[in-house]
């Protein structure tokens, strides 16, 4: 199951990364579109219908403007809404490439960078979930070193198994190790939880204390040792 979690991150740092390089495509491309463009003013002279998967009526504005060289043009907005976002005779700033007239945009905000905000933030999304998963293995990998070497041993007692209802992958939760320790100093007492485990280590448990691993200057941070575990082959 680590082995899937870890591909999990990779996938998803990967379609980030892919977005994020899509969003930068579709950015410049508007930015070198509107350096070249030459401007005008069109006239909305249909409202195209159609359907989304949902099955809602959405509106494609059709806008007619004539070129500088008198081409009459006609092209369809890349963008539609509902209710319209314009009216029928409506006279909107489009711009063209002399070049290729016909693939005029109209000049509104939406046309011209909503391709770009929305491959934008789902890039930084799929990246935020893959590159974060991989930082949180990275930073208990590390926590798990330094407490090893440097932390304070100590003999815990086994108390129970439970499951982590707060997390799942492809619906199976994963279970936990529960064990205690009384504090000879304080008095206080202490429980500690394992990492997650992706079998039930139930049957598993030794008779004898469990070792955990215990920042002297947080008792907050710890690791409990489960290498008497057996390996699990995938």
């Amino acid at each position: 199951m680590n082995k899937t979690l870890a591909l999990v991150s990779v996938i998803f740092a990967v379609i980030g990364a892919a977005l994020l390089v899509g969003a930068a495509i579709a950015g410049l491309d508007a930015r070198a579109f509107l350096e070249q463009a030459e401007t005008t003013t069109a006239e909305v002279v249909a409202l195209d219908e159609h359907r989304d998967s949902d099955g809602d009526v959405l509106y494609r504005p059709v806008f007619r403007f004539t070129t500088s060289a008198g081409q009459v043009i006609t092209f369809r907005s890349s963008t539609s809404s509902a209710p319209p976002a314009y009216q029928m005779g409506e006279r909107i700033k489009v711009g063209y490439l002399a070049a290729a007239p016909e693939r005029a945009r109209d000049l509104s905000w939406s046309s011209l960078w909503l391709l770009t905000l929305i491959l934008g933030v789902l890039g930084v999304v799929c990246s935020a979930i893959g590159g974060g998963s991989f930082a949180v293995r990275r930073a208990r990998a590390a926590l798990r070193a330094r407490l090893t070497r440097d932390g304070r041993r100590i003999e815990t007692q086994f108390q129970n198994v439970q499951v982590n209802a707060q997390f799942a992958v492809n619906g199976v939760n994963p279970w936990r190790i529960v064990t205690q320790w009384k504090n000879p100093a304080s008095g206080d007492l202490h429980l500690f939880q394992s990492e997650d485990l992706w079998f039930d280590p139930s049957a598993h448990i030794p008779y004898r204390p469990l070792i955990v691993y215990l920042d002297p200057e947080n008792p907050k941070k710890y690791y409990m040792d489960v290498s008497f575990l057996p390996k699990v082959v995938q």
